[in-house]
């Protein structure tokens, strides 16, 4: 029997369905690129397992790999051993975790904090003016009809949703009080008929809450109760006595843990620890002074806080040591001992403190146009741009203040937030990210503008005191689709109001002219999502006039408004938990992903079973590692910024970028005559091409300002900074900061180096000179080639040191020139040093990048020694070169084209030839082991042929396409990897063949709660899954999101609604499995280097499978890097990956067919069987009969399971 073949048509008289059990396929290769062998016993061919070791590096490891636990290993070692690490069966994620049950989960719980009820809408706005006006009473007797609500409606579908509100509500009064409450009688009445509320809980609504949340509760009652007692007369003994007998009695009533109370207040409300000792004295008493750092200077007017004003307070808040002005690397480089240790400790204890404030406003950062600003926030914008903004704000403002808010249904329903949130703070908020994302480019689709709007509003609680008690349950009462709602009502308020008058001027300089009268600011409009979509598929849109946009061009401040994550200044948190670790104020997820609630769900469920711990551990390494900025580059990247016409990459400033202007096609014009059409569609495209050129440039310029104004923020005092780090859902780990990292482009790794400077040792000079030769060519060089290459440009290198902009500017023609550039200073530093080389320390970090790495682990995996030595993971006398080995294969191939008898065949071919190039084909050879098609293939040669060939007449591409040439010479290439790595095609194939079984695969388990199942349909596919080597699971999160419409009245916005079960993308499942497999052991090779670098003592950092470290340190890494590649490689990872198939699968059924005719008998019993369900059989069978039959065996296989196996026997 055959798989379901879903292009097959289902006839009921020629075809029956059946589930039968899954089996994922063994994976068995002919031994690769070698001859087939005649086996001396059996005469047949000689099988290998695609899993076999490396045997000639290693012996037959059997077991799973423990990357956390294996002991240090000699380096002479030829055998290198793994530990054991088999899971139990209850450390797998599928053991502990459904798919379907998890989706279903969390759209229960989006529900159950869904407020959809208008009225109850209105009375949760009316109690939370109570509770943030200190009216309790009035807000306990609101809470009183949400508790009789949940009475009345105790068998509807809506009682947990009326439990949460009642239980958020409550939650909130409570962190309220214990955020404010003072020392008076009237306080205290509030917090003891607070306790008394949540005391008369009744039974029925508890046993639906989550013990936490009453547990979280409690814990605030306790906490206004420690800030009373602070309020009280210390001489007021009685009160005291009273207060602290009730706090005591709480905590022992409700087991509220002291210890997790002391570590609460210490978090957040540190002034009440003193108190707290008072009530509990065996609590360890910690001093109450914090290093405290003043940030008004920096603010807005209105507390907000700007990009430019958080990157001046990190510059100005220097940490002062004895006067001492050095940049701090050079004060702690200049340090022993003991005062080394204590000045490290001091400067992190107050980097924390600044630290803190950056993650406060970090995530909500604008410009503030309030008229009270005076004109100070502008000190670089034009004065009268800014006084035109003062005067929109002004404008919105009033209209927000005049407005009949009960009769906008939209805004009524959030009318706390009017109240409470201050309504110039939250103009400023809407103004400038309207203006900074329509800027770019004109327009932003309006989903985008108002989930960017929602996302600052909600980080700027933490920075408003009156408004943290509302953190913990700020979803509920605003979440996303609310806050559509919400912010699409204030955008066409912003609208509706920004009008620009055809008389209106600012010091004598009219802002348009024309024969309107008026002309709006912003307009709405809708877009097709892509060019390539359906014209009914349109989003909205917010566009910018254009000559408000001309008008603006030049001011970078206001692009700068956004969320933006900068490197910490003190040690990120080690991880313990998927959103524990990294900030200090978790501002980043353990993995990002494009559906985080359901990822999380399985990261809790894996954290719980403790298959985590390897990967928190390398995560925290890496985040631990310290950087600064090169100051010699930095003011080179100073210096570059400043030229007109812009330098390298760097586009000219935005004051001087224009569009480029495309002639219009002219009817007479040469070439027009006979197709005039045709002429005005190419003048079309191009003038497209130039506008999308244009915005680009804008894009990159202000991203290079980004990135120089956080540069100089760090780089003026010399400070520290780490990077934390987080992973994707493959496991594969990236800094979680915005820009300024070492997986940013060259430019930005140019400006960053170790804070730690080493001593270059007895071969460090040799691996810099190796470094730099390697980064200014084109192609790999051995080191003996590196160190003939410095030294025949010693003079260029110390020239480009010395005078970057003058002279030859030898360095700018090399393939990474800002690289080469911070490589030429260091080595001019360390031929003017005055010791020998190898006492010199150095803080440039050197790289050792995998030779495509992708095909290592296919050759590896596969045990195929050609391909291994083709990519330098066999010993060889000479380094291998991969894309040159490509290349040769390729013009070999082309040359024979070229005498085809095929016209087309040779004509492309003849074309083809002068283009080939190791630049050319590099990419699509990289991509080609990650699964990419031939349209993307196509789509990267294109893209270089267009480069190289731009020049050119267009008379050379007259009979063929640049796109016919670069889809023959991608065939050419992809057909020569596959026969040069036949074995990374095979293992990609079985992947994908497995891959097709377990997504298509049902389990009972999924479907209890169902009746109606179409087997037919992909809506209870399942997403392919896997627990790595590591104990990561890796799960794919590819589905097709159910679309919502949300009515605002802005206009209609549709959202994906990921929180409901929906069909996977299967197409997207199977091309993407191989790709992310190689991706997941790229990340376990990455964390068992750093795990073993870690244990070797050098710094470690890395990009995927390009690992850093001091120069000093290279050889130790680089043993560490081969070690650990073999280690990982003698696990047997096809085989582990094969067993987790089979235990994720081991109760699945997959749906096969069989032909009637091929065994009638059995085709009988089945059919005879299936009578005895009692379902009404039509006369012509169908999927609904179909499907009846189906889910009947699948809740019981046994009946058909027997009728399979006697037919096989």
């Amino acid at each position: 029997m055959d798989v379901l073949d879903s292009q097959k048509q289902i006839n009921g008289i020629c075809l029956d369905l059946l589930l039968q059990e899954i089996v994922p396929l063994s994976l068995r290769v002919t031994h690769l690129n070698a001859e087939k062998r005649q086996s001396q016993d059996t005469g047949k061919d000689c099988q290998t397992r695609i899993d076999t070791p490396l045997s000639k590096i290693a012996g037959d490891l059997p077991g799973r790999i423990a990357i956390f636990e294996s002991e240090h290993l000699s380096q002479d070692e030829v055998t290198l051993r793994v530990e054991s690490y088999g899971y139990a069966t209850g450390l797998r994620l599928t053991e502990v975790l459904i798919f379907v049950d998890t989706i279903n989960d969390i759209a229960s719980e989006q529900k159950r904090y869904t407020v959809t009820n208008y009225e109850t809408r209105i009375r949760v706005n009316h109690y939370l003016q109570a509770v943030f006006q200190g009216d309790t009473a009035h807000a306990l007797q609101l809470l009183g009809k949400f508790k009789d609500k949940c009475k009345s409606n105790r068998t509807h579908s809506s009682f947990p949703r009326n439990v949460q509100i009642y239980i958020s509500c409550l939650s909130t009064l409570a962190a309220q009080l214990s955020s404010s409450s003072g020392g008076s009688d009237r306080d205290f009445t509030a917090i003891r008929r607070t306790i008394d509320e949540v005391a008369s809980i009744p039974e029925y609504i508890s046993s639906d809450v989550d013990e936490s949340q009453l547990t979280r509760i409690w814990s605030q009652l306790v906490i206004a109760l420690v800030r009373h007692l602070d309020h009280l007369p210390s001489d007021d003994l009685a009160r005291r006595h009273r207060i602290r007998k009730l706090a005591l009695n709480l905590v022992n009533e409700q087991c509220i843990s002291t210890e997790s109370l002391e570590k609460l207040i210490e978090t957040d409300y540190p002034q009440l620890l003193r108190s707290l000792n008072y009530i509990w004295p065996f609590t360890q008493h910690k001093s109450t002074e914090e290093t405290k750092i003043n940030v008004s200077p920096f603010l807005n007017k209105d507390g907000s806080m700007s990009y430019s004003g958080l990157c001046d307070f990190i510059g100005s808040s220097r940490y002062q040591y004895k006067s001492d002005q050095r940049p701090m690397f050079e004060i702690y480089d200049s340090l022993e001992g003991s005062d080394k240790d204590e000045f490290f400790k001091a400067y992190l204890d107050y980097n924390k403190a600044r630290q803190l404030e950056v993650e406060h406003y970090c995530g909500s950062l604008q410009e503030s146009f309030s008229s009270d600003q005076n004109g100070q926030n502008f000190r670089t914008f034009n004065s009268l741009h800014g006084e035109q903004m003062i005067q929109w704000h002004h404008q919105i403002c009033s209209a927000l203040q005049s407005l009949d808010k009960s009769s906008h249904k939209s805004l009524s329903k959030f009318e706390f937030f009017f109240t409470v949130y201050p309504v110039e703070k939250l103009v400023s908020l809407v103004l400038t990210r309207m203006i900074s994302l329509t800027l770019a480019t004109g327009q932003v689709r309006t989903i985008t503008l108002a989930r960017s709007i929602s996302s600052s509003f909600k980080w700027s609680f933490f920075t408003e005191p009156t408004l943290r008690p509302m953190l913990q349950d700020l979803d509920h009462y605003l979440n996303d689709e609310d806050a559509i709602e919400f912010f699409c009502g204030l955008i066409k308020v912003v609208v509706d109001t920004c009008v620009l008058k055809n008389d209106d001027e600012i010091r004598g300089t009219k802002l348009f002219s024309g024969e309107k009268t008026s002309r709006p600011v912003f307009s709405i409009s809708y877009q097709r999502f892509s060019p390539d979509s359906s014209p009914l598929h349109r989003s909205g849109i917010i566009l910018l006039d254009q000559e408000i946009m001309s008008y603006f061009q030049s001011q970078k401040e206001i692009f700068h408004s956004d969320s933006y994550l900068l490197p910490m200044l003190c040690p990120p948190v080690n991880w313990t938990s998927p959103m524990k670790g990294g900030f200090l104020e978790s501002c980043a997820p353990l993995v990002r992903s494009p559906d985080e609630k359901t990822t999380f769900k399985f990261m809790e469920k894996a954290n719980e079973t403790g298959q985590l711990s390897s990967l928190y551990r390398s995560l925290s390494l890496l985040g631990s590692v310290p950087w600064t900025i090169n100051r010699g580059m930095l003011d080179v990247f100073n210096h570059a910024l400043e030229q007109s016409r812009g330098f390298l990459s760097i586009p000219p400033p935005l004051s001087e970028l224009m569009v480029e202007k495309v002639p219009t096609p002219t009817q007479n014009a040469p070439g027009n005559q006979d197709d005039p059409k045709q002429a005005m569609r190419i003048f079309k495209r191009l003038k497209e091409q130039a506008i999308q050129t244009y915005n680009d440039l804008r894009g990159l310029r202000i991203t290079y300002e980004l990135i120089n104004k956080s540069a100089n923020s760090y780089g003026k005092n010399g400070d520290i900074m780490y990077l934390p780090h987080n992973v994707d859902f493959r496991g594969r780990a990236y800094p979680a900061v915005s820009f300024l990292s070492h997986h940013n482009e060259d430019l930005v790794r140019s400006v960053l180096m170790f804070w730690e400077a080493r001593e270059l040792g007895p071969n460090g000079y040799d691996w810099l000179k190796y470094q730099l030769a390697n980064l200014y060519s084109k192609t790999s060089l051995t080191m003996p080639e590196s160190i003939h290459f410095v030294a025949s440009n010693m003079e260029n290198i110390i020239e480009s040191a010395q005078n970057p902009f003058g002279g030859s500017m030898w360095w700018t023609k090399g393939d990474k020139p800002w690289q080469c550039l911070a490589l030429c200073k260091e080595l001019l530093s360390i031929e003017s040093f005055d010791g020998p080389p190898s006492t010199y320390k150095s803080r440039i970090p050197v790289h050792q990048d995998g030779t495509c790495n992708g095909l290592q682990h296919y050759a590896a995996l596969g045990a195929d020694e050609e391909a291994a030595k083709s990519v330098n993971l066999l010993p060889s006398a000479q380094r291998q070169d991969v894309y040159s080995a490509v290349l040769e294969l390729v013009k070999k191939r082309v040359h024979e084209d070229s005498a085809s008898e095929d016209d087309d065949l040779k004509h492309l071919a003849l074309i083809s030839k002068p283009l080939l190039s190791r630049k050319l084909i590099k990419q699509t050879v990289m991509t080609t082991v990650y699964g990419v098609t031939l349209f993307g293939a196509s789509r990267q040669i294109e893209a270089r042929v267009q480069d190289v060939t731009k020049h050119l007449d267009n008379d050379t591409f007259e009979s063929y396409s640049r796109m016919q040439v670069a889809s023959y010479i991608a065939k050419t290439v992809l057909k020569t990897i596959t026969e040069l790595f036949s074995g990374a095609k095979a293992i990609q194939d079985w992947l994908v063949r497995n891959c097709i079984r377990c997504i298509t695969s049902f389990r009972s388990e999924d479907l209890n709660f169902q009746n109606d199942v179409d087997f037919f349909g992909s809506k209870y596919y399942r997403p392919m899954m896997w627990s790595s080597l590591s104990g990561f699971p890796v799960v794919q999160p590819y589905r097709h999101f159910k679309k919502k419409e949300i009515v605002t009245p802005l206009q209609k916005v549709m959202i994906h609604k990921k929180s409901s079960l929906t069909h996977i993308n299967v197409r997207k499942q199977l091309n993407a499995l191989a790709p992310n497999f190689i991706h997941s052991l790229d990340a376990i090779h990455l964390q068992m280097t750093c795990l073993e670098a870690n244990r070797g003592g050098i710094n470690f950092a890395a990009v995927h499978d390009s690992f850093w470290t001091h120069a000093g340190d290279v050889e130790i890494l680089s043993r560490a890097i081969r070690s650990e590649f073999v280690r990982l490689h003698s696990s047997h990872i096809i085989q582990n990956l094969k067993d987790d198939l089979d235990f994720t699968n081991r109760d699945a059924m997959q749906v096969v067919w069989a032909e009637n005719q091929e065994d009638p008998l059995f085709i009988e019993a089945l059919q005879t069987t299936r009578q005895a369900y009692n379902i009404d059989e039509p006369k012509q069978r169908g999927a609904r009969y179909f499907n009846k039959c189906l889910m009947h065996e699948l809740k019981d296989p046994s009946q058909v399971s027997a009728l399979q196996n006697s037919r096989t026997l």
